[in-house]
C-alpha cells in the first residue's frame, strides 16, 4: 500500500464524501487491535453524539458547525499521523509478540451519581501512563474521580457492570479491550440507562490484558470500584406535558398503549417510557438544483449517514428520507 497516496485519497474524500464515509474507509483499513483504530472509534462516537444533539435541538446550527469542524480536524490529524506499522500486527513465527509493559499510571472515571430513569447518561473512563492532560475536555467535579499509581499495561480492558442485572441497561460505543497510548490517554465510553428508580450500584472493573501465543488472557484486575447511583423518576415537566395531552390518543405500535387507557393514578414510569421513546425524523437530501444553483455531491450521503446514526441510537427513531438522485447515482 502506498501510504502517502492513501492519505491523500482519504483527505480528498473528506470534503466530498463526508466524515462518515472517511471513518468507514479507515475502519476497513486499520486493524481492530491498533491504537489508531481506538482513536477512530472515539472520533466516530463524538460525531454520532453531535448528530443526535442536532436532531434533539440540544445544539444550534452554529454550534453544530463549530463542533463538527473540530471533529474534521481530529480526523485530519489522525490521517496525517498514520504510519505503515498502524496497518500491521507484530508477528514472528506465527505468534503475536507484543508483550505487556507494566507501569504505574492513572485511571480517571466520570460516572454521574444521579441519573434519570429511562434516560441514557454518558460515563467515561480514561487511562494514561502519566496524569498530565487526563482531564482534557472534562471538568473536575464530584462525579469525576482520579486514581493514581495504578498498575497499567499497554493493553487494558474496562467494564461497567450492573451486579443486579436488572437495574441498568449498559452499552459501550467502542471496544472493551484497547491499547494504551504512551503519549495520550485512552478512553472508554459507556451509556448507562437506569431501568427503575432508587439507589443502585454500578461496578467499574479495570483489567490488564496479556497476549501470549496469540491468545488473550486477563492477567490481573488492577482496579475495582463501586459507585452508588440514585435513579430518579421522570421530571415534573414531562408529567405536566402528559397532562396537557389527556384527550389525545397516542398508540405504541407494539403494545397499543394509549393515554386514554391508562388511569391517571395508575400511570407508571414504564408507561411513560413506552409512550415517549418513539421518535420520528424527516430527512431531506437534495443533490441537484436548477441553474444557476450548482449541484452538490454529498447531501444524499449525509442524510443517509444521519438516518443510520438515528436508527441505531437509543432513542428509537423511525426515519423518513426524501432524496433526489445525482447524475452519478443515475449512472
Amino acid at each position: 500500500m502506498d501510504l502517502n497516496q492513501k492519505k491523500k485519497e482519504l483527505k480528498g474524500n473528506l470534503p466530498i464524501e463526508g466524515i462518515t464515509y472517511v471513518i468507514k474507509s479507515l475502519k476497513q483499513l486499520l486493524p481492530v487491535q491498533s491504537q489508531k483504530y481506538n482513536s477512530l472509534i472515539n472520533i466516530e462516537s463524538d460525531y454520532n453524539d453531535i448528530q443526535l444533539s442536532k436532531v434533539d435541538g440540544i445544539l444550534t446550527y452554529e454550534e453544530a458547525v463549530k463542533v463538527t469542524a473540530k471533529i474534521r480536524q481530529r480526523l485530519m490529524g489522525l490521517i496525517d499521523g498514520l504510519q505503515m506499522e498502524d496497518f500491521e500486527r507484530s508477528i514472528q513465527n506465527g505468534k503475536v509478540t507484543n508483550k505487556p509493559t507494566y507501569k504505574r499510571g492513572s485511571v480517571l472515571y466520570k460516572i454521574p451519581k444521579k441519573m434519570q430513569v429511562f434516560k441514557e447518561t454518558q460515563c467515561r473512563v480514561r487511562i494514561r501512563f502519566d496524569e498530565e492532560h487526563l482531564l482534557e475536555g472534562l471538568v473536575m467535579d464530584d462525579d469525576t474521580i482520579i486514581k493514581s499509581s495504578i498498575r497499567v499495561s499497554d493493553r487494558m480492558k474496562v467494564e461497567i457492570i450492573d451486579p443486579k442485572n436488572d437495574a441498568f441497561d449498559i452499552r459501550s460505543t467502542g471496544l472493551l479491550e484497547q491499547l494504551v497510548d504512551n503519549d495520550d490517554f485512552t478512553e472508554w465510553r459507556f451509556y448507562v440507562k437506569p431501568l427503575m428508580a432508587g439507589r443502585h450500584i454500578l461496578e467499574l472493573k479495570v483489567y490488564i490484558i496479556v497476549i501470549k501465543d496469540g491468545i488473550e488472557t486477563i492477567r490481573e484486575k488492577t482496579l475495582e470500584e463501586s459507585v452508588i447511583i440514585i435513579a430518579e423518576e421522570v421530571e415534573e415537566e414531562e408529567l405536566a406535558f402528559i397532562k396537557t395531552m389527556e384527550d389525545m390518543v397516542i398508540a405504541d405500535p407494539k403494545n397499543n398503549i394509549t393515554l386514554n387507557t391508562i388511569p391517571k393514578d395508575k400511570m407508571k414510569t414504564t408507561d411513560l417510557h413506552q409512550i415517549f421513546t418513539k421518535r420520528y425524523a424527516f430527512l431531506i437530501g437534495i443533490n441537484d438544483y436548477q441553474s444557476p444553483i450548482p449541484s452538490l455531491r454529498t447531501p444524499i450521503n449525509d442524510v443517509k449517514a444521519i438516518a443510520n446514526v438515528l436508527r441505531n441510537s437509543p432513542h428509537n427513531y423511525t426515519c423518513l428520507l426524501y432524496t433526489s438522485p445525482s447524475p452519478r447515482d443515475r449512472g
